[in-house]
């Protein structure tokens, strides 16, 4: 899609989720009339993102913590981290903003042909907003519960983004909270020293993994991983990069000679660590 023209996204709600985030309703008006009609809107894959504009501001990345539905609603978590996002604190509802999307390739998708008489194992590791990205495809998962295992690392409590997602998939999976800082009864540390941990704890050799969080975290977590048998080619992350066009056309988002907003932002580690060693 390299259609750079804006089209109109209502605010339809929002409520405080977490320290300095918002969570979004937003509902795309001409949901019908575009380009990405219905049915290729129905194929929004988990890990996307889209660019959201604010007229006179700028415009800026977001992921889709749910996909839209059949009235183009759909779910998205707001961090407050500069001018464009901060500008997002004062809209009120119905108020108009830009939507272009979806963009870049997300997280693996899972269907019943692809597994075998026994469930896959997948490990999903989250730090801190890093858990919208993979809240998607948590929530599609028709996987056995066990077969499921969150490793969700933030600073504290307060921290923590997406409370009803959260507080959902506890009830569905295996949900392991990792804080920064000592909360009683919780375990304390990040998922690079907590890992070997948790993987204890939940007694299961992940067959895959997906990973979303600061870089430093992923691929200290992917490398790992990798040498403790899981293939690089079964572990995937998603990476975050001032995605300015979205079409890769400016530059401001590659990695060596790939361009996230088109080649990921989901990328295999297999390929992603050939990459950030050229």
């Amino acid at each position: 899609m390299n259609n750079l023209i804006p089209c109109p996204l209502r605010v339809v709600d929002f409520y405080e989720d977490g320290l300095d985030s918002l969570h979004f309703e937003f509902q795309i008006l001409d949901y019908d009339s575009r380009d990405t009609n219905l049915e290729e809107t129905s194929e929004i894959q988990a890990g996307q993102f889209f660019m959201l504009s604010v007229p006179g501001v700028g415009e800026a990345p977001f992921t889709y913590v749910s996909k839209p539905n059949d009235a183009g609603h759909f779910y998205s978590l707001v961090r407050k981290v500069g001018t464009l996002t901060e500008s997002l604190w004062s809209l009120k509802r119905d108020d108009i903003v830009g939507y272009r999307g979806p963009i870049g390739n997300g997280w693996p998708v899972s269907s019943s042909s692809q597994q075998s008489s026994l469930a896959m194992n997948t490990l999903v590791i989250a730090g801190g907003c890093g858990l919208a990205p993979l809240a998607g495809w948590l929530n599609e998962q028709e996987s056995p519960p066990d077969s499921v295992a969150l490793l969700y690392g933030s600073r504290d409590k307060a921290s923590q983004v997406l409370n009803k997602e959260l507080l959902k998939f506890k009830e569905s999976l295996t949900v392991f909270e990792v804080f920064d800082n000592l909360e009683s009864g919780y375990i304390h540390g990040n998922p690079i020293s907590q890992l070997d941990q948790v993987l204890q704890k939940w007694g299961k050799q992940p067959h895959r993994v997906l990973i979303c969080g600061p870089e430093i975290m992923m691929h200290a977590v992917a490398k790992q991983l990798n040498n403790d048998g899981v293939p690089g080619a079964n572990i995937w992350l998603s990476l975050e990069r001032r995605m300015h066009c979205g079409v890769g056309t400016c530059g401001h988002c590659y990695v060596a000679n790939s361009y996230i907003c088109k080649n990921g932002p989901v990328y295999l580690w297999s390929e992603l660590n050939k990459l950030i060693q050229r």
